[in-house]
């Protein structure tokens, strides 16, 4: 784990990183996407730039609590959820949080215990404490993707407790791998960090460029107060999918397919087979899916589809008496015939670029589709990252 992190890590500022992870829209005189093209900060209308005062009113209702009493890694535990729900609290009730808001019920609790669900058969984790959406009842346990879909029973921020950043870092990289593992096309993966002998806590961010991380900030330290509020305030700002870095198109089990680039109608198809899916915390993610039409409904009840298991095979070797053979015949490589390419369809991805399509079943329910003259899509803004999709139609 940390050889992929090797020389890819970046700190940013807590405002700049708390403006990357907001909701955004592009603006209508931003230039075009293009695969070659460098996007920024300042191509979007960033959500949080307009709520300085909110900001200030969270700042005003805040009560943090104390975490300079807890002496032991587990003794932080308690003072820690306590201080990061103490922050939504604030954040919450400044904003006027109601069921619109993707995080309207994130809450922070006390998990210490191993996970439902592990990745491609490895031994579970055990996160110290855990962020989730409407966390009521968690005595069946939590997941990192549960059978059923429900996001009250789904882990999506994880917190570790450790004695320094270089441990801390390596094992939050595993939860990160985890949420990847459930979700194989988010842009990125948002862990929280505390290191209880410097009393310092970080924001961590995963995305396929490697980890953005924020500065050192100290719970205790009313100055660093406002940066927390205001790295909260961020993800207050998403309502819907794709603020959280999510993909609209597809959710493992239905993917939404362009015939072309100005395709907005498309297909909708389910993934059949996973032929190969590279599972990683830095790098391009690569999934090569078959895919088949959608049979149409059934008029009897029937369960939600199950996506399917990606392969324990991750790596296709090659033959190495083969490879000999070529070398000494001086016979070139194979490539892929004109029909295998015509049915190989990877668009670029750049984060938060998302599909304008009628929004289709999720696991919890079915989404409201978008009102008529809405704004365009909010974005996510770790861009230059660019992730592959691979689609074989069956």
């Amino acid at each position: 784990m940390p050889e992929e992190l090797q020389d890819a890590t970046w700190q940013l500022d807590a405002m700049r990183l708390a403006r990357a992870l907001s909701a955004k829209s592009r603006k209508k005189n931003a230039p075009p996407l293009t695969i070659n093209s460098t996007d920024s900060l300042d191509y979007y209308n960033i959500t949080l730039d307009k709520m300085d005062d909110v900001l200030e009113r969270a700042v005003e209702v805040f009560q943090p609590s104390d975490l300079s009493s807890a002496t032991g890694e587990s003794d932080h535990y308690d003072p820690l959820v306590i201080f990061l729900n103490s922050c939504l609290t604030a954040c919450k009730r400044a904003a006027n949080c109601d069921d619109n808001h993707y995080y309207s019920a994130l809450k922070f609790i006390v998990w210490d215990r191993l996970m439902k669900d592990g990745v491609r058969g490895a031994h579970a984790l055990k996160p110290d404490s855990v962020g989730a959406q409407c966390l009521n009842d968690v005595s069946s346990g939590l997941w990192w993707r549960p059978p059923s879909g429900k996001r009250s029973l789904t882990v999506e921020i994880p917190v570790e407790v450790k004695d320094g950043w270089a441990g801390l870092v390596s094992q939050v990289a595993t939860y990160a791998r985890c949420l990847i593992n459930a979700i194989p096309l988010r842009q990125f993966s948002l862990v929280i960090g505390y290191n209880h002998v410097s009393k310092q806590l970080r924001f961590l961010v995963f995305h396929a460029g490697g980890l953005t991380s924020s500065p050192p900030l100290k719970p205790y330290d009313s100055q660093d107060h406002r940066a927390i509020l205001r790295l909260f305030l961020s993800l207050l700002t998403w309502k819907s999918i794709g603020d959280a870095g999510l993909p609209k198109w597809c959710n493992d089990v239905d993917v939404f397919v362009q015939r072309n680039r100005d395709d907005k109608q498309g297909v909708q198809m389910r993934v059949k087979e996973v032929y190969y899916d590279r599972l990683g915390v830095r790098g391009r993610g690569c999934k090569v899916v078959r895919l088949s039409p959608i049979p149409p409904p059934s008029p009897s009840p029937s369960t939600l589809p199950i996506a399917p298991s990606s392969p324990r095979l991750q790596i296709l070797r090659r033959s190495r008496r083969n490879a000999e053979k070529r070398t000494k015949e001086n016979i070139p490589s194979k490539k892929p015939s004109n029909a295998a390419s015509k049915r190989e369809y990877a668009p670029p991805l750049r984060f938060g670029v998302n599909f304008e399509h009628p929004e289709y079943r999720q696991a919890d329910g079915p989404a409201k589709n978008r009102e008529k003259g809405a704004s365009e899509p909010s974005r996510s803004s770790f861009q230059y990252i660019t992730l592959s999709f691979t689609l074989i139609s069956a």
